[in-house]
């Protein structure tokens, strides 16, 4: 049983094999939103900003606030965001939510697997 117990370990230590994990915990754990509606900044970013709505206001993406669209001034400033959001727009508009969540998700557990990659090459993570 501990020579069991050994292999499960060393098994868990393969960067792989965590990032996997944590990525399966991340859906795991926010699946619910998928089918969830527009909430939150959701209003601003996508509901109400007409930069979004159509594809031939991407260059405006890039030289204006997140919520300029929504005639509200503001400091925030993510165009790549905000091309994602139009991408998604033109392909669905506001028929649903789950391609907008979804997005988040995916960015979700890339960012955690990145996070895990900077710490393995710093030699902060996963200890022989």
């Amino acid at each position: 049983m501990e020579r069991l117990a050994q292999k499960f370990v060393t098994w868990l230590r393969r960067p792989l094999v965590v990032a996997l994990l944590l990525g399966a915990w991340t859906v795991l754990c926010y699946v619910p939103a998928l089918r969830g509606p527009f909430f939150f900044d959701d209003e601003m970013f996508i509901q109400k900003n007409k930069l979004v709505h159509s594809l031939t206001h991407v260059a405006d993406l890039y030289v204006t606030s997140v919520t300029e669209g929504a005639a509200i001034k503001g400091n925030f400033y993510r165009p790549n965001q905000q091309l994602c959001f139009s991408l998604l727009y033109a392909a669905f508009g506001e028929t649903t939510t789950v391609p907008y969540h979804l997005l988040s998700i995916l960015l979700h557990c890339l960012n955690g697997a990145f996070v895990l990659w900077w710490l393995i090459l710093v030699g902060l993570a996963l200890p022989a």
